[in-house]
């Protein structure tokens, strides 16, 4: 009975702008989930690199651009294994010898028995997660884990997200989601080690998952019975629409943090509204709580 009295009381009201708030948090949740969901393409990218053992002398002239050396260049540094460059090959055995002459800037020591010295291809991204900590050679078999990582805390999230939510509330429950969430971006950003960085992305996949199911129902349940099938369409559609806003942004920002960072600022939009915006008003009816419709 009370639940057919709320229908009716959202077919008196009807969709107007007592929603604005519950669709604008609905659909700036939705541009948070790329940069976690499908972002690792892009914040986790390895590009073509070149490996050589730290005995290895490479005398290149100071004006060879970075980068651009293939063998079909015309110019030719003073080795002779020009067919090495950029051959993501590791090396089956390497000498323990130190070298003769200081590294240019451009290699970066690995600490890896099959990669002793790395020259990674930037010209397409300045750093990338593997870049920064060479997963690479022997250590290739960790680069997955960082978006099997998000995967895993996206199950669980959306389990104990709809848990959440039926207890405590829809707008509990994003509360809770944005405070996780804010947490692991701000670890992903600051953490110098590989594995923080991967029980971040597990806690941004447990809020965004958390988040993602209370706000679609909340806006669905604000939402009269003759516009609900239409709203939930054209809101589902806001997350095509930050997948290719993310593929644009992430064309101009080429640094993983900056890009995740970049990718995060709808969250700035999403916390201060989940503690704005009204409790679902089905879910007050189905606790005993309808008369708090009003307050909330």
């Amino acid at each position: 009975m009370a639940l057919d009295t709320l229908e009716k009381a959202l077919a008196e009201v009807g969709y107007g702008r007592w929603q604005i708030p519950v669709v604008i948090i609905t659909v700036m949740v939705h541009m948070l989930a790329p940069v976690h969901l499908i972002g690792s393409t892009l914040l986790n990218a390895q590009p073509d690199f070149r490996c050589r053992a730290v005995s290895q002398v490479v005398n290149f002239t100071t004006s060879t651009p970075n980068f651009v050396l293939r063998p079909e260049d015309n110019f030719v540094p003073n080795s002779t294994d020009l067919e090495d460059f950029y051959n993501n090959e590791c090396r089956a055995s390497t000498s323990s010898s130190t070298s003769s002459s200081s590294p240019t800037p451009e290699w970066r020591s690995t600490g890896l028995a099959s990669c002793p010295e790395i020259l990674q291809d930037d010209s397409t991204f300045s750093s990338t997660v593997s870049m920064e900590w060479q997963l690479v050679c022997e250590q290739s078999w960790l680069r997955p884990l960082f978006q099997m990582a998000y995967s895993v805390g996206s199950m669980v999230g959306s389990t104990g997200g709809g848990h959440v939510s039926d207890r405590y509330g829809r707008k509990r429950a994003i509360q809770i989601a944005c405070g996780i969430n804010l947490a692991a971006i701000v670890g992903m950003l600051f953490l110098p080690w590989y594995p923080g960085v991967l029980a971040a992305r597990v806690l941004s996949g447990c809020s965004i998952g958390c988040m993602i199911l209370p706000v679609f129902s909340l806006a669905l349940e604000t939402t009269p019975s003759r516009h609900r099938t239409l709203a939930g369409m054209l809101l589902g559609t806001s997350f095509s629409a930050a997948v290719v806003l993310f593929a644009g942004v992430g064309f101009f920002v080429r640094t993983w943090r900056w890009l995740l960072l970049a990718g995060s600022l709808p969250l700035l939009v999403v916390l201060p509204l989940a503690f704005l915006v009204a409790e679902s008003p089905r879910w007050l009816s189905q606790q005993g709580r309808g008369h708090e419709r009003r307050s909330s």
